[in-house]
């Protein structure tokens, strides 16, 4: 984007936006839509023409029509008579690059997808019909189940990491995020910060390649399609490939809650995974190719070739990777909150239900709260191993004092887990409720202190 069009991007944004979005509504409408492309090709036409094009009524079209002038995009010159005007052309012919273009890039997708498709199945048959890794992958228990996989995997690699290098390295423990107006458990990973989290992940030990196919798995909860089958047949046969050609595990999305897992092997038409440990039971380890539950995409995450060690400049790429991670709410998706804000989102949903939520508000409540625990816990260990690495230098003393306001966070949110205990389903009372709420409104308050220490941390580093 040049200047300009930044200029014009930062005007619309304060003054115009309603004009802009009026403007783009008087184009949205099919039929409309239709009349403007007709124009387009014939110069101009008769109300005769429009209706017998548009299979519209003469009312119906000249309440379009008159919608058009009124936007500025066509003219009247005469009675019965309609053109499109310069305006307008620009408009559609803007729209048909832009348009062009998105088919251009989907018919490249779907010949590529379709390649890899074919060059899969051509080779699938040279494949085993059962493979295990040559080494054991242990899934680290934690609420997160990304920074568990990955640390199972780093740690049987030899790497001598945790789940707090790997929570604060990836930047994952800093990310606060939520759904508008309900809670779901898969919700809290569901967000556009993911790049800078796998660049974290990086630094210590292995690139990542992410697979990820946009669409929720199965399309249908109930009935996944035969284009769902296709997906998972895909996603599977790749899985196989990998696995059996490099020895590596692999990280999938949609086992269980659903849940991050590490695939250590295949048979036949299953997944083999390392173990899952949830509400201190062992979870089945076999898991049939097209029995994913995946909202939102199917994803795979494969591991690469080694990265530098970490060093003494990683510090300060983490804390400044952990400021992005909780100030930028641009990484919120279209029907979520991102940040510290996401603190009010959740004790509004709180309040709207009280004591009238359904049974899996209340569960997602409890894993909320026990995901945000741990996470705040990681984050005040994380900046304390910081700090004790730069203990003569000047960040430390800022690095300390976020660590502290986490750890008001951690308080408040063990009282926030008291309230909505997960695995319990006793009825909680409205009085309850609101206190979690309020907790929640508390938690918001702290978070922005520790995103100032952080800064000046930052901003005094040695």
């Amino acid at each position: 984007m040049n200047y300009q069009e930044e200029n014009t991007v930062q005007r619309i944004l304060e003054t115009e936006i309603d004009r802009m979005s009026s403007l783009l509504k008087s184009i949205a409408n099919p039929k409309r839509l239709q009349i403007l492309l007709s124009l387009l090709t014939q110069e101009t036409m008769t109300a005769a023409d429009l209706i017998g094009r548009t299979k519209l009524s003469k009312t119906a079209l000249q309440n379009h029509l008159s919608y058009l002038e009124d936007a500025k995009l066509i003219t009247h010159p005469s009675r019965g008579i309609y053109l499109i005007n310069e305006i307008g052309k620009k408009l559609i012919s803007g729209n048909l690059r832009a348009y062009q273009e998105y088919q251009d890039v989907q018919n490249f997708i779907t010949n590529v997808h379709e390649k890899q498709f074919a060059q899969y199945n051509r080779g699938i048959s040279n494949l085993p019909e059962e493979f295990d890794l040559s080494s054991e992958i242990k899934w680290v228990n934690c609420w997160d189940s990304y920074i568990s996989s990955i640390t199972g995997i780093l740690q049987a690699k030899g790497k001598q990491v945790d789940l707090v290098d790997v929570a604060g390295y990836s930047g994952q423990c800093f990310i606060i995020n939520t759904r508008k107006d309900e809670l779901a458990i898969q919700d809290a990973y569901f967000h556009k910060a993911w790049n800078h989290v796998h660049l974290g992940t990086e630094r210590l030990g292995y690139k990542l390649e992410v697979y990820t196919d946009p669409k929720t798995y199965p399309s249908d909860l109930m009935n996944p399609t035969k284009e769902d089958i296709k997906r998972a047949t895909y996603l599977f046969q790749k899985v196989k490939f990998e696995l059996s050609q490099f020895n590596r595990p692999i990280i999938l999305w949609g086992f269980l809650l659903p849940l991050y897992g590490i695939v250590t092997g295949f048979t036949q038409q299953n997944y083999k995974t390392a173990p899952f440990t949830i509400n201190q039971k062992i979870q089945r380890t076999i898991y049939q190719f097209n029995e994913l539950n995946a909202p939102r995409y199917l994803q795979a995450i494969f591991i690469r070739e080694d990265t530098e060690a970490l060093s003494k400049v990683d510090d300060l790429k983490a804390i400044e990777r952990a400021i992005i991670l909780i100030e930028n709410s641009n990484f919120a998706l279209t029907d979520h909150v991102y940040g510290p804000e996401a603190y009010d989102e959740w004790a509004s949903i709180i309040e709207k239900t009280l004591s009238t939520a359904k049974q899996n508000q209340k569960i997602s409540c409890g894993y909320f709260g026990e995901l945000y625990l741990e996470r705040k816990e990681f984050s005040i260990q994380f900046l304390q191993r910081i700090a004790l690495r730069a203990r003569d230098k000047p960040q430390s003393i800022f690095l300390t004092k976020a660590a502290e306001e986490y750890k008001k966070i951690k308080a408040l949110l063990t009282q926030f887990t008291l309230i909505f205990p997960m695995y319990e389903f006793e009825d909680i009372s409205n009085l309850k409720y609101q206190q979690g709420a309020d907790i929640l409104r508390e938690c918001k308050h702290f978070e922005y202190k520790a995103l100032k220490f952080l800064k000046d941390a930052r901003d005094l580093w040695q």
